[in-house]
């Protein structure tokens, strides 16, 4: 099934997929564990943009599952070599735009680009969305979300997020 998935995937690129219906398996990833899974993904996307197969896959868990894109089944990771050959099947690097957290899972934007030992072909410089869950800093989940409304702007040279508005003072209440 393996072999099929990535298969398909190779053929599918890094274009947009849909949403899956469910993302992620019931999984919480508390605020305070934030900033250490986009660390770890942010860590699993610079060793795939370099080629670096080992170090990206070093960061799958065993087992982990895999949804390239929402069409593909779902497969279970369950080796060293398995994790190898998801990394292999993807077409393009990737540098993390953002992420942020929703329901049970991180969801990942990323700016396509070229990866040595790869074809990117018309990927270069689009995005993707990636849902992840992060257990024990490894990818227990990687699933193929689609793009939204915006997501290629920001992935334009030079794009920079607004800013977050600046929580106020608490005031003093007179009673």
């Amino acid at each position: 099934a393996l072999g099929v998935v990535l298969a398909l995937a190779l053929l599918a690129g890094c274009g947009p997929s849909s949403r899956p219906a469910s993302p992620a398996p019931p999984a919480v990833a508390p605020a305070a564990e934030g900033a250490a899974a986009a660390a770890v993904i942010r860590g699993w996307a610079a060793a795939l943009a370099r080629g670096d197969i080992a170090a990206a896959s070093a960061y799958f868990a065993e087992p982990s599952i895999v949804q390239i894109a929402a069409a593909e089944p779902v497969v279970t990771v369950r080796t060293a070599a398995d994790a190898r050959a998801v990394n292999l099947a993807l077409p393009c690097g990737a540098r993390l735009l953002d992420t942020r957290p929703v329901d049970t899972y991180i969801d990942a934007l990323f700016r396509l680009g070229r990866r040595p030992g790869a074809d990117c072909g018309a990927g270069v410089g689009g995005t993707a969305r990636v849902a992840f869950v992060i257990r024990a800093g490894k990818i227990a989940v990687w699933r193929r979300l689609a793009d939204e409304p915006g997501d290629a702007s920001r992935a334009a040279p030079g794009y920079r997020p607004p800013t977050a508005p600046q929580p106020s003072a608490p005031r003093a209440s007179v009673v």
